[in-house]
């Protein structure tokens, strides 16, 4: 994969903060796609434009993020991505654990359990510099 990606938190004035960048992303599959595999992604990202108010993010943030994930298209799966900023101690893990809600429920919904833990710097654009952990659960859309 290769693109173009604009991240805003959609304020205007004061409050604004926006990143654009360009990434590639080659991804490595092992094992068999159609049942349980290892997934590893590294997003390598050049920073094209960064909002006066978050100049410094490359500092959290970096250059290139790493997801290795392993699960099963219709079972869990889980997915880390790890990030390290620029300077020495700052970086981030993001894992998110997903199940489908069909294997619950017995239905069709094609809806996840969701449960994610985060913990670093860069989670956010407005709030980047700052450390925080976190840990989620809800229903996500996809994976």
């Amino acid at each position: 994969m290769a693109g173009y990606e604009h991240e805003s938190n959609g304020m205007g004035g004061a409050g604004s903060r926006g990143i654009d960048f360009v990434f590639v992303t080659p991804i490595w599959d092992f094992g068999d796609v159609n049942s349980y595999h290892l997934t590893v992604a590294p997003k390598a990202y050049w920073y094209e434009h960064i909002a006066n108010e978050n100049a410094n993010i490359r500092d959290y943030r970096g250059y290139v993020n790493l997801l290795v994930k392993y699960g099963s298209p219709d079972g869990w799966q889980l997915a880390a991505t790890f990030r390290k900023g620029i300077k020495s101690h700052y970086g981030s893990v993001d894992t998110q654990l997903t199940y489908p809600l069909s294997k619950i429920f017995s239905s069709a919904s094609g809806a996840y359990l969701w449960i994610g833990y985060f913990n670093g710097y860069g989670e956010d654009i407005l709030d980047y510099n700052q450390h925080r952990w976190v840990a989620r659960m809800g229903v996500a859309v996809s994976r």
